[in-house]
C-alpha cells in the first residue's frame, strides 16, 4: 500500500475525536507535505468536493499561518499520491 495513504487515514480518524498536529523539526517542509495531502484524501476518499486540491493554493494558506513553508523537493512526493489517488488503488486498499 501507500504510507502517505496510510497516514492520512490515521490524520482523519485522529480528528474525529481531537486535534492533529502534523510537525517536524522546523515544521516547514515535511510537515507541510502531510497536510497538503490531507486536503487531497479529503476530496477524493471522502468525497468533500469543496475542498481545494490545487497544492499552489494550499501552499498559500499553509502560508498565512506558516510564512516560511515550501515545497521544496517534496512536491514529487504529493504528486506521487495524488496519483495513488487518482488512480484509485485506495479502494481496495480501504
Amino acid at each position: 500500500g501507500c504510507i502517505m495513504h496510510r497516514i492520512q487515514q490515521v490524520v482523519w480518524q485522529s480528528l474525529q475525536t481531537g486535534t492533529v498536529v502534523s510537525h517536524c523539526l522546523a515544521g516547514l517542509h515535511r510537515a507541510p507535505i502531510i497536510i497538503v495531502c490531507h486536503y487531497l484524501y479529503r476530496y477524493y476518499v471522502l468525497g468533500m468536493r469543496e475542498t481545494c486540491t490545487d497544492v499552489d493554493e494550499i501552499y498559500r494558506r499553509l502560508q498565512r499561518v506558516r510564512p516560511d513553508a515550501q515545497p521544496l523537493a517534496y512536491l514529487s512526493l504529493i504528486q506521487k499520491y495524488h496519483n495513488f489517488l487518482l488512480s484509485k488503488k485506495w479502494e481496495s486498499a480501504t
